[in-house]
């Protein structure tokens, strides 16, 4: 029966990896979210010969986004042609590797059973699935945070693994900066769980990977900023500081309600459960959970996606539960027969959230309109100069200069105005209005041109 039940996830882990290869071609290519088109107009220009995120006219003005992303999809924009398709397949074939990566980790820690559950879990968890299918960097991020997890668990039978461990780390900062967090896990972990790790030369040699990893990046920074980490201060520069605990708040224990959809229960019962056994990685899970979420409590820009990172242990806990719940008796009666339906219901519902959350997510209507304005600016705006408050969008569909609305003269001719409302105020929407023709009205984004 077991080993029937073994066939049958993998199966379903097959069909839902398959699916989300998919989806690339259908329902998420409808849109274009400002970070995409921002990570692949660095991508772009690297195959162009630009520097890393110099966009002519803005200068360095994408330069602060982590490189590891940009650096992969430029290669495959070298071989398959710049466009969104190749980006988002990028991105969603990495979604797959963390299911088949998050299978070794589970069997690792817990064995077979729960690495199935547990790639069954992460690859049916809707915002996952999401921003996985995005040209962005999360399905990326996560599958290397899973393969450190995995490299990590296992340099503590065979420390050798912990060389790898620390090349992870330093390409988790340098894909998503937040990522940073894990090399506090890394260290906090062997300080109280491993202290005999110290005494090796592994351990020594896992930093140095980790510091020789970001050197190259580091180079870069000092020769554009001026500072190792200077295009980390977008993101340090205004969260932190002296307002940074008045930015704290409860927000990211709301959006794990969002992040973990209808698995949510069963990650509270895995941890409860992992306490109650007094299981080895009950202390490491929590640890990891709570370097995540307190430092992102305190910066001012939240996102749900910036603790997509948890993922991969919240899936092993819950998969970790319906281990458990087999155990379980309710009135006499085993609960072991209905734990298979309940897991293909939740998949089923999550991928029912999925297919609906595709199409109606926050900001969707949005974004939904940049394709049909950028195709116009392509097909109409090519010979005029173009102004924009949003120069990523410009440079991504036009690969024409973009120039800011401040240095508009409302009598100047032959011009297009592309301007979204959403990162602007509408101050410039009164002299538009009166000096300009609108030719794409989409409510919150307009395009004018005379």
């Amino acid at each position: 029966m077991d080993e029937k039940t073994d066939k049958f996830l993998i199966a379903l882990i097959v069909v839902i990896s398959v699916l989300r290869i998919l989806s690339v071609f259908t329902i998420s290519n409808n849109d274009l979210i400002f970070d995409e088109s921002s990570y692949m107009n660095i991508a772009r220009g690297l195959t162009e010969g630009l520097d890393y995120g110099y966009i002519p006219g803005e200068g360095y003005s994408d330069a602060y986004r982590p490189p590891v992303y940009p650096l992969t999809v430029s290669f495959f924009f070298s071989m398959f042609g710049s466009n969104e398709f190749v980006a988002r397949t990028v991105s969603s074939v990495f979604g797959v590797l963390s299911i088949l990566v998050i299978y070794f980790l589970g069997k690792e820690l817990y064995g077979k059973r729960i690495g199935l559950l547990s790639s069954l879990i992460l690859s049916s968890v809707p915002t996952y699935w999401f921003y996985s299918s995005k040209a962005l960097v999360e399905g990326m991020f996560i599958f290397l945070v899973t393969l450190f997890l995995y490299t990590f668990y296992s340099s503590l039978g065979k420390k050798k693994y912990m060389i790898p461990s620390g090349i992870l780390l330093g390409l988790i900062f340098l894909t998503k900066y937040t990522g940073g967090v894990l090399v506090v896990f890394f260290v906090l972990f062997i300080l109280v769980r491993k202290r005999d790790l110290l005494k090796s030369k592994y351990f020594y040699l896992s930093l140095i990977a980790a510091l020789l990893t970001i050197v190259p990046w580091i180079s870069f920074n000092l020769r554009v900023y001026g500072t190792p980490f200077g295009s980390g201060m977008f993101l340090f520069g205004k969260n932190l500081g002296a307002g940074m605990f008045a930015n704290f708040n409860l927000y990211y224990l709301l959006a794990l309600v969002i992040e973990t959809s209808l698995f949510l229960p069963f990650i509270a019962i895995g941890f409860y459960t992992m306490f109650k056994n007094k299981d080895k990685n009950f202390l490491p899970f929590v640890l990891l959970f709570l370097i995540f979420i307190i430092p992102l409590s305190f910066f001012e820009v939240k996102r749900s996606r910036y603790i997509l990172g948890l993922l991969p242990v919240l899936a092993v806990t819950a998969a970790y539960s319906f281990e458990q719940l087999k155990k379980t008796r309710i009135r006499g009666m085993r609960f072991r027969r209905f734990v298979l339906p309940l897991i293909i219901l939740l998949v089923i519902v999550n991928g029912a959230i999925t297919v609906y959350g595709f199409e109606n997510y926050p900001r969707s209507e949005r974004f939904k309109v940049i394709p049909e304005a950028g195709a116009y600016l392509r097909e109409n705006c090519m010979d005029k100069k173009i102004y924009s408050n949003v120069y990523d969008y410009v440079w991504w569909y036009t690969h024409k200069e973009n120039h800011p609305l401040e240095e508009i003269n409302l009598s100047e001719k032959n011009i297009c105005v592309l301007y979204d409302f959403f990162y602007a105020s509408d101050r410039f929407k009164e002299g538009f209005n009166k000096n300009f023709e609108i030719v794409l009205d989409m409510d919150k984004l307009k395009i004018y041109k005379n």
